[in-house]
């Protein structure tokens, strides 16, 4: 009778092992529409002309207003190819709005 409930409190232990990983999988989304920008965990967009810099590092994005404000959004991924994407990505988006862009993700060694 003792080795039926541990083996189901193994299995549930397991389960929830395998949820937390998924939950906590790196994930992310920077989208921008008419001089808006959508990120992934904020529910507001943020006026691209109110947006001073943006930081890119290895498993984050740090977005600067004029009034030194910072936003981030944590929990990514981002090696060197996809951090030159997302530059790339917002340079072609924001058109004729300045904003400094900072690339501090490292090269994979």
């Amino acid at each position: 009778m003792i080795n039926a409930y541990f083996i189901i409190v193994i299995f549930l232990v397991g389960v929830l092992i395998i949820l937390n990983g998924i939950y906590h999988l790196p994930n992310g989304r920077l989208e921008i529409k008419a001089n808006k920008m959508f990120v992934t965990g904020h529910q507001n967009a943020f006026d691209l002309l109110m947006v001073k810099q943006v930081e890119i590092h290895h498993n984050r994005i740090l977005i600067y207003d004029i009034n030194d404000k910072l936003i981030r959004v944590d929990n990514l991924d981002i090696d060197k190819i996809w951090a030159q994407k997302i530059i790339d990505y917002l340079f072609a988006s924001i058109g004729h709005i300045k904003i400094k862009v900072v690339n501090k993700v490292l090269p994979a060694l």
